[in-house]
């Protein structure tokens, strides 16, 4: 009989977030938009492979509106002190018998306070191949699970 694989639900997934306020900028022709409502501008900047929009919030680009939206929900976290140390965009080297073969490159990292325990995140919009099998490679070689942020 096989075992159930038990999901890890993540430590801040009680908190509700008002995004309401939220604001987000196109990175090609800056203009701006609230959250809730799609941002428009017809710059062109979506011609990506998976329809991405870049965005700036707060000044700091995304590479798409849900990754700087969760950003918007860690910074008002952070403000609130339910997390810290939040970084952005950290890169972890992968290595195969002490060779360095690629590199695993985060959306988010940030320790949650009342728990002590250093979370890594990754916005997906779509889940490829690729970030499957870094994914792996990252759990096994640091021990320490990722949690996906899905659109």
């Amino acid at each position: 009989m096989k075992k159930k694989k038990q999901k890890t639900r993540h430590p801040l997934a009680t908190f509700k977030f008002n995004l309401k306020f939220a604001r987000f900028q196109c990175a090609k022709c800056l203009k701006w938009a609230v959250f809730g409502t799609p941002l428009r501008c017809g710059c062109g900047a979506s011609k990506s492979k998976f329809k991405n929009k870049k965005v700036i919030v707060n000044g700091i680009q995304f590479d798409s509106i849900g990754e700087g939206l969760r950003y918007s929900e860690l910074a008002w976290a952070l403000d609130k002190n339910l997390i810290s140390d939040l970084r952005i965009k950290t890169k972890y080297p992968l290595l195969i018998n002490g060779i360095e073969v690629c590199y695993y490159e985060d959306d988010f990292s940030y320790m949650i306070t009342y728990v002590g325990l250093r979370t890594i995140e990754d916005y997906k919009g779509r889940r490829t191949g690729l970030f499957n099998l870094k994914k792996k490679m990252f759990e096994a070689q640091y021990g320490q699970l990722i949690y996906l942020v899905r659109a």
